[in-house]
């Protein structure tokens, strides 16, 4: 990856650390966190089934989670994903931190965020690097979106604690990635939520595929998207995530400027995406995908304007939606209730600038909260070149028989989940 290369984001070389373990290539580094400042600047498509998929009407039986892992590339929206998990009681036990929207030498300060919450969460160090070079090119996160910058400003001026703005904090960091995949040596399973590229987990299965597949009871990956599904759409319905959507990899190793047919954390890596889902099912993994067309926080202005028989419009469907988020960060303003996920709905902003309340974070919410969604069992293709992701027409060669996510109840989720868990009721 070329994302631009922050001081304020790397390893804390420069603090003395308190000791190391073992070699450096597993090792657990631990270093001294202080407050920084930063001023941030600011093809043809397979067709979709109808007859060969099964629909879902009832949502999945609703049942206690054990183990949750996570693989992240710690986005805004990625911390959303951590609050819900921790609200819900399911704060996940490890996370592998991994190249995407921030480097991964950010999982020094991901760490201190996660620990200055309360959670518990043991954060391993992945890689900045694509499965199968050459890679595309990630400078226009930084170049065009001042994404990292963004981040980084709000992690030093708003995202912790007050208690934890001044005062100095250990951050520890693991290099054995080993050691959160535990191939083969797990006792109890656990779910692996992606929320990020897939280079380092097609690593992981090309050293000890079996060993993987074997201590991972589900695989939810979060983004995708189904160009070819109803609520694929999105231009006639849903505007403000097909913002969002990204053009698919072109043969020279760039992104398409004329197309929104593909989702960001499959492009930057087409084959691993495709080679992780690829290998999880053969092995006897389940496979849950949800997709951007339903993790869009915008949708609750989009349920709004369908409940109401109003002409959709991209500016109705966002004042709705921002709107609701306002009420949600009022409550979350007069609550005594301090938490990570009261802090993070006063972070959020709409219009995907600083997201902590969209994507990674609603799929989160499938782990404690299944029945706000609707699921169909589906085969899927992923295109290893291109990135584009289509329902397949039966079991096609290349087609992978999966779950995907075709609906989100966002009212619901505001009402039953995000509200109660941020005042406190």
């Amino acid at each position: 990856s070329s994302i631009r290369v922050y001081p304020q984001a790397r390893r804390l070389t420069s603090i003395p650390t308190l000791g190391f373990h073992m070699s450096l290539a597993k090792a657990t580094i631990f270093a001294f966190y202080l407050p920084l400042v930063a001023s941030a600047p600011t093809s043809r498509f397979l067709q979709a089934s109808t007859q060969s998929q099964k629909d879902v009407a009832e949502a999945k039986p609703k049942s206690a989670r054990g183990r949750v892992k996570v693989v992240t590339d710690m986005g805004f929206d990625d911390w959303g994903a951590f609050a819900v998990l921790h609200a819900a009681g399911l704060g996940p036990e490890a996370a592998l931190a991994t190249g995407g929207m921030m480097e991964e030498s950010f999982a020094y300060n991901f760490s201190v965020l996660l620990s200055s919450w309360g959670l518990e969460t043991q954060v391993f160090q992945g890689s900045d690097s694509c499965w199968s070079p050459p890679c595309i090119s990630t400078s226009f996160i930084e170049d065009d979106w001042h994404y990292p910058s963004k981040e980084l400003d709000i992690f030093n001026t708003s995202a912790l604690p007050e208690r934890e703005r001044t005062s100095p904090r250990i951050s520890a960091v693991s290099l054995d990635t080993a050691g959160f995949w535990e191939a083969g040596t797990c006792t109890e399973k656990y779910t692996l939520l992606i929320l990020s590229p897939q280079a380092d987990i097609a690593k992981a299965l090309d050293s000890e595929a079996a060993g993987v597949a074997k201590c991972i009871e589900e695989v939810v990956v979060s983004g995708g998207f189904f160009v070819g599904s109803e609520e694929g759409k999105v231009f006639e319905h849903d505007q403000t995530t097909f913002a969002n959507t990204m053009g698919h990899r072109l043969p020279n190793f760039t992104l398409s400027a004329d197309d929104h047919d593909a989702e960001l954390n499959v492009v930057l890596d087409a084959p691993a995406a495709h080679s992780v889902v690829e290998r999880f099912v053969s092995l006897g993994v389940t496979v849950t995908f949800v997709p951007i067309e339903v993790e869009g926080v915008d949708r609750i202005g989009k349920e709004q304007i369908l409940n109401s028989g109003d002409n959709y419009s991209i500016a109705l469907q966002s004042n709705l939606s921002s709107t609701r988020i306002a009420q949600l960060w009022d409550s979350a303003k007069r609550s005594q209730n301090s938490s990570m996920l009261g802090r993070l709905a006063c972070i959020h902003k709409s219009a995907g600038d600083v997201a902590t309340l969209d994507m990674d974070a609603i799929v989160a919410t499938y782990l404690s909260n299944r029945e706000l969604f609707q699921f169909r069992s589906s085969f899927v293709h992923v295109d290893a070149s291109s990135g584009i992701e289509n329902l397949c027409v039966g079991q096609l060669r290349g087609c992978f028989n999966t779950e995907v996510a075709t609906a989100f109840n966002a009212s619901s989720w505001f009402d039953a989940v995000l509200r109660p868990s941020v005042v406190g009721a």
